[in-house]
């Protein structure tokens, strides 16, 4: 017992220091970027009132360059936002995801966009339900995105460009191209380069465009190509 008890008083210990070390780390890391952000500005407005040197305007690149690994260099926060937070939090995520959205085909679980953004913003972290009503701004204030829920309850924030007639098609492809005749959600996540999940809807939205079939064996689902609509028109023309 008492062994137990000094083991807890250990760890109760450990713990205590490690959240200490970590709230210590958090605010450095704070006074960090504020510093830099303070030096850049100052390092910009003396090149406008003077010619800057080589090794000045190389400086300048190098901790830009700095910032821009660090991630979201000034994130938006209730502090500094005020009553304007979520508009603002929508206007920055929609930035942000101008360049990721691109590289995922136009379309983003919320999940997936949460830790991305949030790692982006480094210790300025924000809640999954802000995250989600800033989400759900972005078509009200026509950032160029909106959230879609689909019939399997999985939510996603994608392009008003994005289109999923064309996902179908390409899925309709895949199977064909396949060696083994048919495609799984485990092919369409790779090939799509997107979240298992994901891929389980766009396979299902893809059968109900009618694009694909699916086969339930004791192996998991395989999905094929719906050629029954070419098979009605050779029989027809062979009547």
């Amino acid at each position: 017992m008492r062994r137990q008890q000094e083991a807890q008083k250990e760890t109760t210990e450990l713990a205590a220091a490690a959240f200490s070390d970590l709230a210590n780390l958090m605010i450095k890391a704070r006074d960090m970027v504020s510093l830099i952000e303070r030096y850049v500005d100052t390092q910009k407005t003396v090149e406008t009132t003077d010619d800057a040197s080589g090794s000045r305007e190389e400086d300048i690149n190098k901790l830009s360059s700095l910032m821009l690994d660090m991630g979201i260099t000034s994130p938006v926060t209730r502090e500094n936002s005020g009553a304007a937070y979520y508009e603002q939090l929508a206007r920055q995520l929609a930035e942000y995801l101008s360049e990721h959205m691109p590289r995922n085909g136009g379309i983003m679980t919320l999940s997936d966009i949460y830790c991305m953004f949030n790692r982006a913003r480094g210790v300025e972290l924000v809640s999954p339900d802000d995250l989600y009503h800033a989400a759900l701004l972005q078509k009200k204030l026509k950032l160029g995105y909106s959230v879609r829920k689909f019939d399997g309850g999985l939510l996603v924030l994608q392009t008003d460009s994005h289109r999923e007639d064309k996902v179908a098609e390409r899925l309709a492809n895949m199977a064909q191209k396949s060696s083994s005749g048919y495609i799984t959600p485990t092919d369409v996540s790779v090939e799509l380069h997107t979240s298992f999940p994901l891929a389980w809807e766009y396979l299902k939205v893809a059968e109900e465009l009618g694009k694909i079939c699916r086969d339930e064996t004791f192996e998991g689902t395989n999905f094929y190509s719906n050629d029954f609509e070419r098979f009605v028109n050779d029989a027809d023309l062979d009547s």
